[in-house]
């Protein structure tokens, strides 16, 4: 057979070496696809923070370090030039009549390696209290928990509207 209008014949090699470059294209092609899915899908997961009152928080449980999205930082009412998202100054904005409940919901996440869900209040810098709505799962590295991950959204609207409905119907 010939090829590029040439009358020598292709090698071994040569197959080999088309062979290869046509895997790497592929492998190539692919990385471009996944490359863009990914893009698109944080670009969902950001434009759902920043609209949707949903914030993302990652808790490196080994460095005993957070992280938050933006809008995390905007749902507790704090900046995050002047607010340190430690383990300690998060449980200390859950109201205090969830707080127990709240820190046994993540000790049994810990343990048992069951996601959860969960509603609380929340009092901010303000005053304010606020009702929020978490999921969470910890990821665990030879039985020990290294990192827990979670998700919040704030229903505050949602548990007043509620309210003022059973208030009307107590009525």
């Amino acid at each position: 057979s010939t090829y590029c209008g040439n009358s020598s014949k292709l090698t071994e090699r040569d197959f080999k070496i088309l062979d290869l470059y046509g895997r790497f294209t592929a492998d190539l092609i692919e990385r471009l696809q996944v490359e863009k899915t990914l893009r698109e899908s944080e670009e969902r997961l950001r434009l759902a923070t920043q609209f949707g009152k949903v914030g993302v928080w990652d808790w490196d449980l080994v460095a005993n370090r957070m992280s938050w999205t933006e809008s995390l930082y905007v749902i507790y009412g704090v900046r995050p030039a002047g607010f340190d998202p430690t383990v300690e100054n998060v449980v200390s904005m859950i109201h205090r009549g969830d707080r127990e409940r709240v820190l046994g919901l993540i000790e049994n996440i810990l343990r048992s390696e069951t996601p959860c869900e969960l509603e609380f209040r929340a009092v901010q810098p303000s005053g304010d209290i606020i009702w929020l709505f978490t999921n969470a799962t910890a990821l665990f590295d030879s039985g020990r928990p290294v990192r827990m991950l979670g998700a919040t959204v704030d229903i505050t609207e949602r548990k007043r509207a509620a309210f003022g409905i059973w208030l009307i119907t107590r009525r």
